[in-house]
C-alpha cells in the first residue's frame, strides 16, 4: 500500500490509502456473538483502530491483505478449537507490547509452497 501520511513520533497517526475500508473488513471478522472472559471478542472500535494503526506503522512491510489473511487464519484456528484461548480483537493486535497478530503474519510469510499444499489437501478432506 502507498503511504500517504507521515511517519514520525509515537503520537502521529499513520494513514495508508484505503485504511478505513481495510479496518472495517478486519474489525467485522471478529464475531460479535463470541465472548472472552465475559466480554465480547469484538472489542471497542476506537482502541482497535488506534492499535492497528500503530501496528502498521511498526510493520510497514505488511500489506492489508497479509493482515487480513493472518487474522482469518487465526480466527479459523480458534473457531476449530471451540473459541478456546481466543484473544479480544484489541489484544490480538497488541497486549503489553506483544502481538499475536505479528506472529500470525510472520507464520504466513514463512510458509513454504509445501506447507500451503499440505493445508489445501487437509482442507479438501474436511469438505
Amino acid at each position: 500500500s502507498r503511504i500517504i501520511g507521515l511517519f514520525g513520533d509515537e503520537n502521529r497517526i499513520v494513514f495508508r490509502e484505503g485504511f478505513n475500508e481495510f479496518f472495517h473488513a478486519w474489525y467485522v471478522m471478529f464475531p460479535n456473538n463470541v465472548k472472552v472472559a465475559g466480554m465480547p471478542c469484538r472489542s471497542g472500535k476506537g482502541d482497535c483502530e488506534k492499535k492497528l494503526r500503530k501496528f502498521l506503522k511498526a510493520h510497514t512491510n505488511y500489506s492489508f491483505d497479509l493482515v487480513l489473511s493472518a487474522t482469518r487464519a487465526y480466527l479459523k484456528d480458534r473457531e476449530s478449537a471451540g473459541w478456546q484461548f481466543l484473544k479480544r480483537a484489541n489484544y490480538f493486535i497488541y497486549k503489553d507490547n506483544d502481538s499475536v497478530l505479528e506472529s500470525w503474519c510472520e507464520n504466513l510469510i514463512n510458509k513454504t509452497p509445501d506447507d500451503i499444499q499440505k493445508e489445501s489437501a487437509s482442507n479438501m478432506e474436511i469438505i
